[in-house]
C-alpha cells in the first residue's frame, strides 16, 4: 500500500506527505491508500471475434476470466480490455488520474510488465511482454494476435477498431497487438489487418490490488545482450557488419555460414538486457527460449514504435543458416534475406522479419529499410 494523501483534509492528495490543518475542536481525518501496482494479463481465450459491439462485451470477458482465476475484486467489475473506440481511447475507462499514478504495472506470475504505469508505457519501457495469461500460463509469441484498436500510449488507432468492433467485413481494419511485443509492439504490431479473424485480449486492472506480491529488483549481475543505439543505426545490413567491432570491439551477435551466433555464449551463464530483466540463460538463449527481449541499448533507452529491423540469421541463434539466406553474410546490399528479425517483438526477434505490414511481405532486402537495420551486441 501506498500512501496518497488526506482526501478530506482540505490538503492536496499525491507526493506532500505534510499537512498543516489549524485544529479549533473535535476532528476527523481519513487517510488515503492505494496499492502502487496494477495487473495486466492476456486471455488465455484466444478467439474473440472483432464484432461483438463495442468494448463492453469485451470488458465482460476479461472479468469472467478474472474472476474464475481468483483475480478480480469482490464486485467482479475490476478489469477492463485494452481496447479503444473511434471516439474513446481505452484511458477513458482505465480512470486517467489514478492510472497515470507512476506505479507497476505487473503479469499475473508476478513478473513486471512496466515499472511506472502509463508513463513508462509512453516511453516505451517494456520489461517482460505481455504473454502471460489470467491463471498465470505463458503463451508463445507468434506474430499479431491481440485486438487493440490502440497506440501503445492509449490512443486510438485511426480507422482500426473494426468500426467500434462491429465488424467482421474485410474492407474493415483493426490494430492488432503482439503478445510477444515489446516497445510500441505490444499494442500495436500490425494496423493493417482486415477484421474477419479471432484474436486474444488484453486485460488491464482499474485500480491497485489483486493480492499478488510485486517482483523483487533484480540481481545486477550476469552478461548483458543489448541492440546498437539508435543514432548508430546502419543505413544498410554491409555498413553494420562493421559498427559492431568499431564501436564495442566484439563482432555483432548475428549467424553467419560459418559461425552461429550460439558461438558467442556461454550455456551457463545467465544473460540479461540493459534494464536487467533476465532473457535467459546461454542454453535458453541459444534455443531461441527468450523470455524478454533485448531491446534495449548499452544505455537503457528502448527502441520503440515502429519497429527496427535487426540482423540475426536463422530462426534462433543456433540454427545454420546459408550464406545466400544472409546477404552473403551480411557482406552484400544486393538481394534480399529471411534472416532479419524484430528487435521490439519475441515472434520474429532473430529471423523472419515483416518488412511491408500491409503485404505481409517476406524475405526483405539486404539494401536496407528507410530506417536502417541495427543488431544485437553480447558481453563477451
Amino acid at each position: 500500500m501506498h500512501f496518497e494523501g488526506y482526501p478530506d483534509s482540505g490538503c492536496p492528495e499525491g507526493a506532500a506527505h505534510d499537512c498543516s490543518v489549524v485544529v479549533s475542536g473535535t476532528t476527523h481525518f481519513s487517510a488515503r491508500f492505494e496499492d502502487r501496482y496494477r495487473v495486466a494479463f492476456v486471455t488465455s481465450r484466444q478467439t474473440f471475434p472483432s464484432d461483438l459491439g463495442g468494448f463492453q462485451p469485451y470488458d465482460l470477458a476479461c472479468n469472467v476470466l478474472a474472476t474464475d482465476a481468483g483475480i478480480n475484486n469482490t464486485t467482479n467489475d475490476g478489469f477492463v480490455a485494452w481496447l479503444s473506440t473511434s471516439d474513446a481511447g481505452v484511458l477513458t475507462r482505465l480512470n486517467p488520474s489514478p492510472f497515470d499514478f507512476g506505479g507497476s504495472i505487473i503479469r499475473p506470475d508476478g513478473e513486471l510488465f512496466v515499472s511506472a504505469g502509463l508513463p513508462d508505457l509512453r516511453a516505451s519501457l517494456i520489461h517482460h511482454p505481455l504473454n502471460v495469461d489470467e491463471r498465470g500460463a505463458v503463451h508463445v509469441a507468434t506474430g499479431p494476435s491481440v485486438l487493440t484498436g490502440t497506440l501503445y500510449t492509449g490512443v486510438t488507432a485511426s480507422n482500426a477498431t473494426c468500426n467500434d468492433y462491429t465488424t467482421t467485413s474485410p474492407t474493415a481494419h483493426i490494430a492488432l497487438g503482439d503478445l510477444g511485443g515489446g516497445p510500441g509492439a505490444w499494442s500495436i504490431y500490425n494496423p493493417f489487418t482486415t477484421c474477419g479473424s479471432t484474436n486474444a485480449l488484453f486485460c488491464f486492472q482499474k485500480s491497485g490490488g489483486g493480492g499478488l506480491k510485486l517482483p523483487p529488483t533484480a540481481v545486477q549481475g550476469g552478461k548483458r545482450i543489448y541492440v546498437l543505439n539508435r543514432n548508430e543505426v546502419a543505413a544498410t545490413a554491409a555498413i553494420i557488419k562493421t559498427r559492431c567491432p568499431s564501436l564495442y570491439g566484439r563482432p555483432c551477435f548475428a549467424t553467419t555460414s560459418t559461425r552461429l551466433a550460439s558461438a558467442a555464449l556461454d550455456p551457463n551463464q545467465k544473460y540479461y538486457n540493459t534494464r536487467w530483466d533476465l532473457i535467459g540463460t546461454g542454453a535458453e538463449v541459444a534455443a531461441g527460449r527468450w523470455r524478454t527481449g533485448a531491446w534495449f541499448d548499452d544505455t537503457g533507452a528502448p527502441f520503440p514504435y515502429p519497429r527496427i529491423a535487426v540482423i540475426g540469421g536463422g530462426a534462433t541463434p543456433s540454427t545454420p543458416v546459408a550464406a545466400s539466406d544472409i546477404c552473403a553474410d551480411w557482406t552484400s546490399t544486393s538481394g534480399t534475406t529471411t534472416g532479419l528479425g524484430t528487435v521490439t517483438s519475441l515472434s520474429s526477434y532473430f529471423s523472419n522479419v515483416t518488412w511491408n505490414l500491409a503485404t505481409s511481405a517476406t524475405p526483405a532486402p539486404c539494401s536496407g529499410f528507410t530506417d536502417g537495420y541495427t543488431a544485437y551486441v553480447v558481453d563477451p
